[in-house]
């Protein structure tokens, strides 16, 4: 029965959970606290009777005790009178003689029947029941020459019984008042809790079946709950961004990729049909189809290298290198590769300062900038590489003297797919991903690069490294 009770519980809507649980919680509390209180209370009353009969007796036996003729009649009547004063509501005193034979009998409200006369040695008090009753009755030997005897005190507890009663019928329905009080406090408390769970899941709701990025609506109080909705609304910024750019990507990646696949398809429809009979079409075409199918080469592994730079600092620490060395290597390849270029290479400023990346990756920016360097310099085929230190970076900065790009272009240059002029970036063979990487390796170390370009005066790009204070090595 309890299993059952406790699987129907856990099937229950957190809602309601909220509110049986704080109901639970707050009534077990306040029956713990409501049964103390009696408990005390009971106790401290029963004390109070038993100390006030005590102090009732020693009255009476002092009294009695002073009298040297307590069986004289005019003693009885001064006795008598005596108790009459000190005898209260619901309460009996009597006075036996070392017989048991009652002497003096004084009654409010208890029948001198219901508790039998007996003679003690010694004083007792015990508790007796006399139907619904309880009675406290108190037995005190005392001693007046030559008379001995015994004092019952009998006090019904009536009233005690009646303040016991009226106070736990309080505690019972202000225990009661409490249940329906924290059941619907515990109701509101569980709304307000989980309405901004409940507006959450409608919202993830609605993402897994219409696929759009919806937001919740929060107040921002700075608790759990707000910070749950921040972040799933700063998630849903992150996958709405991605999303665009998967669309954009894959827009721009199949424009790219229709042109070549159209021309290799147009020659060899060409030479299916007539062309290959014609030695000069043949070459033509072949010639064509090599070319493009080149350019597709270039343009996968391109779209490879940014996709693979994207991923490549998500699970793992960025080193910390020297760049000196790598500035020297990959500007040497380029010597080789272009003979007919002048490279000034200067970075003496930051050759034994540490920068965060991956000594490929650092090889990869500097080649995708000194190879459009080359390929858009003129007449002057110089380019410079310099590499400078300020308080806060290291900047390294690749300039060229050739086309330039018009200021309005300038913000679009790191885009992908995106080239200034396309019909020209088609003859040198641009693709427009290759800053477009360069750009995402240097974000991935918190790194920058901007671009300041004049038209026909040349073009310098500027990487931009957070710093490293820490000593040089002197394995350099």
């Amino acid at each position: 029965m309890m299993k059952k009770a406790l699987i129907k519980f856990i099937q229950m809507p957190l809602k309601w959970k909220i509110t049986l649980g704080t109901s639970f919680i707050l009534f077990t509390l306040f029956f713990f606290y409501s049964g103390i209180q009696y408990i005390v209370t009971n106790v401290w009353v029963n004390n109070l009777e038993e100390k006030n009969i005590r102090k009732l007796a020693v009255e009476i036996v002092g009294y009695m005790e002073e009298r040297t003729d307590s069986l004289s009649p005019s003693m009885l009547q001064k006795s008598t009178l005596f108790l009459e004063r000190l005898n209260e509501e619901n309460q009996l005193i009597r006075i036996l003689d070392h017989t048991g034979k009652p002497l003096i009998t004084l009654s409010q409200n208890v029948p001198a029947n219901w508790v039998s006369p007996q003679v003690v040695a010694s004083q007792m008090l015990e508790r007796i029941s006399h139907g619904e009753d309880q009675l406290l009755v108190l037995r005190s030997p005392f001693a007046s020459r030559p008379f001995q005897g015994t004092i019952e005190i009998v006090r019904n507890l009536e009233s005690s019984d009646s303040l016991n009663d009226l106070l736990l019928l309080t505690m019972l329905i202000a225990g009661i008042g409490s249940i329906v009080l924290s059941a619907a406090g515990g109701f509101l408390i569980a709304r307000q809790i989980i309405k901004p769970v409940q507006s959450l899941a409608e919202t993830m709701n609605i993402v897994s079946k219409t696929g759009h990025t919806r937001r919740v609506e929060f107040s921002d109080n700075g608790d759990e709950l707000s910070q749950l909705a921040t972040i799933f609304n700063e998630m849903m910024n992150r996958l709405e961004l991605s999303f665009k750019q998967q669309n954009q990507f894959v827009e721009d990646a199949s424009h790219e990729l229709r042109t070549p696949l159209a021309v290799i398809e147009g020659h060899l429809s060409l030479l299916q049909r007539w062309g290959k009979n014609d030695p000069k079409i043949l070459d033509e075409s072949i010639a064509a189809a090599l070319m493009e199918s080149r350019r597709l080469k270039v343009l996968v592994k391109e779209l490879l290298e940014l996709s693979r730079a994207e991923e490549d600092y998500t699970a793992k620490s960025v080193p910390r290198i020297y760049s000196g060395s790598v500035i020297s290597h990959t500007v040497q390849n380029f010597m080789l590769l272009y003979p007919e270029f002048t490279f000034e290479v200067d970075y003496e400023e930051i050759r034994n300062v540490q920068i965060g990346i991956n000594p490929n990756h650092l090889e990869q920016v500097l080649s995708i900038v000194i190879e459009n360097a080359i390929k858009y310099s003129c007449e002057r085929k110089v380019v410079e590489v310099r590499g400078i230190l300020r308080d806060s970076e290291v900047l390294i900065i690749v300039t060229d003297f050739g086309e330039g790009i018009p200021a309005e272009e300038i913000p679009h240059v790191l885009d992908r797919f995106y080239r200034v002029d396309k019909a020209r970036s088609r003859m040198k063979g641009g693709n427009g991903l290759g800053l477009s990487i360069a750009k995402r390796l240097m974000v991935y170390v918190n790194g920058t690069i901007h671009l300041e370009s004049e038209e026909r005066q040349g073009t310098s790009v500027y990487l931009h490294f957070p710093r490293d204070h820490e000593k040089p090595s002197l394995l350099e």
